[in-house]
């Protein structure tokens, strides 16, 4: 009777998928999606304080992909000055002849895309290289400026966010600035402006020591994109507080 084989392909996205909990476990509860590649998603993660280990109630999707490191093209572009200050990176397919086939994520069906653009969170494709003899590697793309349509796919490049088998959750201990938690907090903020909400969270809530001028709104945020939903929400404070003064 002959056995059954685990194929090297599978064996791959369960070395990519140890390697993504192992990383993430201790900044988020990670909520595994039952069938993710036929929707698009495989978890729903709730971001973790880091003071008390309680979940902070801001959400974000991710799809995980998991890829060999000689099938693709990998190509430093700098780093993410001014924000999350991560290495960037362009990840390219390779094709049988070793040369480009195209941005990795050219595969994101466009039912996806639209599917994700429905979700009122922020939305990460994180991908895992592996390379056998070599430390694996986390990288994730940032997917709600796409969805908001203010920044385009092209100008948005693979952020790695691992060393050491660490996530880069922040910069360092000292200083706390955020990496990936600074631009999780920004794209939750977005998303609040895409629904018309003009109010955010502390960021000391989800462990950053930053934008703490920031009392109300992001001005800098607010472009076309938002301009509809956050502004007929200040016509309707100001409606209520209207009301309020004459009753």
């Amino acid at each position: 009777m002959e056995k059954s084989k685990i194929t090297k392909e599978i064996r791959q996205c369960h070395r990519g998928e140890g390697f993504f909990l192992s990383l993430l476990s201790d900044f988020a509860i990670l909520h595994k999606i039952d069938g993710g590649n036929d929707i698009g998603i495989d978890y729903f993660c709730e971001w973790v304080n880091q003071k008390n280990s309680e979940s902070t109630n801001i959400l974000f999707v991710v799809q995980l992909k998991t890829t060999q490191l000689d099938k693709i093209i990998l190509t430093s572009v700098g780093d993410d000055k001014g924000r999350s200050s991560l290495p960037l990176y362009e990840i390219k397919r390779k094709d049988k002849d070793g040369k480009s086939n195209g941005n990795f994520d050219n595969s994101i069906e466009p039912k996806t895309i639209e599917y994700w653009r429905g979700f009122e969170i922020p939305v990460y494709l994180f991908v895992v290289i592996v390379a056998e003899g070599k430390e694996s590697m986390l990288f994730y793309k940032r997917y709600t400026p796409i969805l908001h349509r203010t920044e385009k796919n092209e100008e948005i490049k693979f952020h790695l966010a691992s060393k050491d088998n660490l996530f880069l959750s922040f910069a360092n201990k000292i200083h706390n600035k955020g990496v990936f938690c600074r631009d999780l907090y920004i794209d939750y903020i977005r998303c609040n402006y895409k629904r018309g909400a003009i109010i955010h969270k502390n960021p000391g809530d989800l462990g950053l020591n930053q934008f703490q001028n920031k009392k109300f709104f992001f001005q800098d945020m607010l472009t076309e994109q938002y301009k509809t939903e956050t502004q007929e929400t200040i016509n309707w404070i100001k409606a209520i507080d209207q009301h309020i003064k004459t009753n």
